[in-house]
């Protein structure tokens, strides 16, 4: 028996809706970013597979729920139909409504109001029935619309017809890696030189290669800056970082003659039919689809409901994973750990080998400390605004830019073991080793974390660069002006291998005039700023220097400021202890502490919290953190919106932490006359935060 014709009515009404209140403004959203696809590893029959999921299978499961619904009568059938229409309704309000001047709340129920209107219309109308009923095809407009004209739609042709090469080079290995978001001011020391205290396997690197000193690169974003060190050019706008865009690069320049051995996690300059993808598409379809969940009710919700999701971040991928210990549980784990990378290393028999890494360290969140162990679940960046700009709290910033510079540590630590594994190999000596970051990041309060501008350019744009010959031992400095896209091209003189397609990049081996600019594309590749080395130089050694005068050399563990060198180390029994009762502090996730493992993968070395006023304001309050009895960090208050409330977060070596349980307590410090005093913070009452 046929649905009723009110029930078909009602069967045609949950498709448009559906239409327009998730699958248009999700494809229209997710088309506009052809990086989320890429990193998805979602091209063409698996993206059109993406496409008819959410635009045709999703609404059709919609409309048989609906169906089975009405076949099982009564008021199962007249409410399930209704309560889906309407709330399908309410969707489409609330996303034409979300930016207006309202609270969050009031603007839902607002939207839940109409989507009970719209359905009220559809009971008792015959006109409004059929208004709803007569947007049907925007059903088919919504897909019709991203394969026709969304910047994402060129991903739905196949990738694999692509340039090949038949030169034939010379039998050298290719070892190339590209850490992600490393600036070279994070590596280097008060004198231009690099930190080897800090970063031993660079140091290491430096005295066996030629370290270019004067290297930039050419765009602030990973989706531009990947594709211009594997071919050599600058970005163009509207380019997407796959082998449709890129045809003529490094790993169709070295195919078939090399075997490829490639971990490329958010480009895929690498064809599908030379690097094929293992995982399932089922899995890879499952992963997309939430990720997409999470861009879609950004999309929805008011900005100060969407503030409690899950940050959409530029690695386009993983957003549900909010903690580091869920992402090494998701299947997209060796994101940053591509530990198995390396274990598989391996020489082919028959022909040499390209090995290519990107490295998404020390890229944020950061959660690594130099051991390569977590330090902790949070993956928030705290001051850091919606515009990518740093708050002007320069202990704030600070707090980043150590968690920053100590996850420069577990990219030194990869190093060290790729090295260890290429030795193991017998691949190192006769390889062409090239060390290299695809942009920068800065952390001066008040300026922008990746957007080059005149007071950060130098952080953003000066990165590493590490070459090493085949057969070198020496190592060299070079002050040569280079940019990234000189990578390719040196690798291609050294293959001894002609010169294919349009590069503007030139070998670092070429015997041309030194470059008198170096440029940085941005915003789209919209944009590019363009700086003289002599300034890039001067720059980056100011700002080396300011990065020592807060961390000092060696492992930025302690910062230089709260009377660290003056209280850490020593114990709590060595100073006045007295009580207080103005403050109350809270210990994030204090259960961490009651069975530790120092040498475990993960170990809370990042000690954090809340604090509260309980009289009065807070006023940047410093704070002693005590682990056993022995004062391991110092702090600073960090107010929030209310001055009576605040955070404040320490990070401890984790061999100071004994195995089993830890006792953490938090002191106001207070000096007079250079004689400090620790006053005692209250537990939180009982019911409280």
């Amino acid at each position: 028996m046929s649905p009723a014709p009110g029930r078909r009515v009602a069967l045609v009404h949950i498709l448009a809706l559906f239409a327009l209140a998730v699958s248009y403004p999700l494809l229209d959203m997710l088309g506009r970013s052809p990086e989320f696809f890429v990193a998805q590893r979602l091209e063409g029959r698996d993206l059109w597979a993406f496409v008819a999921l959410v635009s045709v299978a999703v609404p059709l499961l919609f409309v048989l729920l609906a169906w089975v619904a009405g076949r099982l009568g009564g008021w199962t059938a007249s409410w399930s139909v209704g309560a889906l229409r309407a709330l399908l309704a309410a969707a489409v309000v609330l996303q034409a409504i979300r930016h207006l001047p309202a609270p969050g709340w009031v603007l839902a129920l607002a939207a839940v109001a109409a989507g009970l209107g719209v359905e009220a219309g559809c009971r008792r109308s015959p006109s409004v029935r059929l208004f709803v009923a007569l947007l049907v095809p925007a059903f088919l407009l919504a897909p019709l619309l991203f394969v026709v004209k969304s910047p994402s739609s060129r991903l739905l042709r196949p990738a694999d017809s692509v340039f090949v090469s038949h030169e034939t080079p010379v039998n050298v290995p290719v070892v190339l890696v590209v850490f992600d978001q490393l600036p070279l001011v994070s590596l280097m020391d008060e004198d231009g030189g690099l930190d080897r205290a800090a970063y031993p396997n660079f140091a290491a690197l430096a005295d066996t290669a030629t370290w270019y000193r004067l290297a930039t690169s050419v765009a602030d974003r990973t989706e531009m800056a990947i594709p211009a060190i594997l071919t050599g050019r600058y970005p163009r706008r509207g380019e997407t970082p796959n082998a449709f865009s890129h045809p003529d690069n490094l790993f169709t320049g070295l195919a078939p003659a090399y075997a490829l051995h490639v971990h490329e996690p958010m480009t895929r300059l690498c064809p599908p039919a030379l690097c094929p993808d293992s995982t399932p598409l089922a899995r890879r379809l499952g992963a997309a689809s939430l990720d997409a969940s999470v861009a879609y009710l950004h999309r929805l919700l008011p900005a100060d409901l969407a503030s409690s999701l899950p940050e959409v971040r530029h690695d386009w991928r993983g957003f549900w994973h909010q903690y580091a210990q869920d992402r090494f549980r998701a299947s997209n784990r060796e994101d940053r750990h591509p530990y198995t990378w390396i274990d598989t290393i391996k020489p082919d028999a028959g022909r040499p080998t390209l090995y290519f890494a990107h490295v998404l360290l020390p890229h944020e969140p950061f959660i690594y400390l130099p051991s390569g162990q977590t330090a902790t679940t949070f993956r928030h960046l705290p001051g850091l605004q919606r515009d990518e700009r740093w708050v002007t709290d320069d202990w704030q910033v600070a707090v980043n830019y150590q968690k920053h510079l100590l996850q420069v540590g577990a990219a030194d630590r990869f190093l060290g073991l790729l090295f260890d594994q290429l030795k193991r190999s017998g691949e190192f000596d006769r390889a062409l080793v090239i060390v290299a970051s695809d942009h920068g990041a800065s952390f001066q309060p008040g300026g922008y974390y990746k957007k080059p501008d005149r007071r950060n350019f130098a952080d953003i744009m000066n990165v590493p660069l590490f070459v090493k010959l085949p057969g070198q031992r020496e190592g060299r400095v070079s002050d040569r002006p280079a940019e990234t896209i000189d990578i390719l091209p040196t690798i291609m003189d050294v293959l001894r291998i002609g010169r294919s397609g349009q590069r503007d990049g030139q070998s670092l081996l070429a015997d041309t005039a030194p470059k008198t600019d170096l440029r940085m594309y941005f915003n789209g590749a919209t944009q590019h700023h363009r700086t003289e080395p002599a300034r890039i130089a001067a720059a980056a050694l100011e700002s080396a220097r300011r990065k020592i005068a807060l961390f000092g050399p060696g492992p930025a563990w302690s910062p230089r400021a709260n009377y660290s060198a003056e209280l850490v180390g020593r114990s709590v029994a060595d100073f006045e202890v007295v009580p207080q009762i103005a403050l109350e502090v809270h210990v994030d996730r204090p259960g961490l502490y009651m069975a530790v493992d120092p040498n475990g993968t993960f170990v809370p070395a990042l000690i954090s919290g809340t604090i509260r006023a309980l009289q009065g304001s807070l006023d940047r309050e410093v704070l002693a953190v005590a682990v056993n009895g022995t004062i391991l960090a110092t702090s600073r208050v960090v107010t929030l919106v209310s001055r009576d409330e605040g955070t404040w977060s320490a990070m401890v070596r984790p061999e100071h932490l004994r195995p089993g349980f830890n006792d953490i307590a938090v002191y106001e410090v207070r000096t007079e006359g250079g004689r400090f005093t620790l006053r005692t913070l209250l537990p939180p009452a009982a019911g409280g935060a």
